[in-house]
């Protein structure tokens, strides 16, 4: 995401938050970069670093935040802090160090020609993020539940994952966004069984009078 716009007064800073892809994930990698492009594979990488550190936890529970700083004299510093632990990670970068006048008005003007293009990209990436999201709560809680689903609820749901798991070479954005919504409707009955599943073990052993 685009954090701090181009032509932002100095100093300045802003925060963006981040957490965790895959359980028990303990580290995160990030990628400075700075450019106009939707994607920052498309932008100029202007340094890494890692936070180390994070709790064990299942994936997007860990809180990351990420403050970035641009001083009067130009210097970026990046800061990455997790909540609960306090591990903290970070970088120092001059942004425009080493880039000319022409390479700046190249990058807006690379951005501007291929805006659509970058649109169409940054929207195939969300729409992945949502569907290996559903996709791994699905296989996380499928096992347990897949015998108490009808033959053709299971059917629609076994062809909702496999057309999702095409997303990923897919460069369609329509057919990407299509196979997203085929899942979240495919899995409505196996989301509306494990909270029906969830209510009857809560209320377990309690009278009306308890709840």
């Amino acid at each position: 995401d685009k954090v701090i716009p181009r032509n932002s007064p100095v100093p300045c800073q802003a925060t963006s938050g981040f957490t965790t892809w895959a359980d028990n994930q303990t580290g995160i990698d990030f990628n400075v970069v700075q450019g106009e492009r939707e994607l920052a594979k498309n932008c100029r990488s202007l340094g890494r670093f890692k936070l180390g550190g994070l709790p064990p936890l299942p994936a997007g529970l860990p809180r990351v935040a990420v403050r970035f700083q641009i001083d009067a004299d130009g210097i970026l510093a990046v800061t990455a802090k997790e909540e609960s632990t306090g591990a903290t990670a970070g970088i120092d970068v001059n942004p425009m160090h080493g880039l000319t006048d022409a390479e700046v008005e190249h990058m807006l003007k690379l951005s501007f020609e291929n805006a659509r293009e970058d649109f169409d990209a940054r929207r195939r990436a969300d729409l992945r993020t949502e569907i290996g999201t559903m996709l791994k709560a699905i296989d996380k809680q499928l096992p347990a539940v897949r015998a108490a689903l009808d033959k053709e609820t299971l059917l629609d749901l076994e062809d909702a994952i496999k057309l999702a798991r095409t997303a990923e070479t897919n460069e369609h954005t329509s057919e990407v966004q299509q196979a997203r919504d085929q899942l979240e409707r495919a899995s409505l009955p196996l989301a509306a069984l494990l909270m029906d599943n969830f209510a009857r073990s809560a209320l377990k052993g309690k009278s009306l009078q308890d709840v």
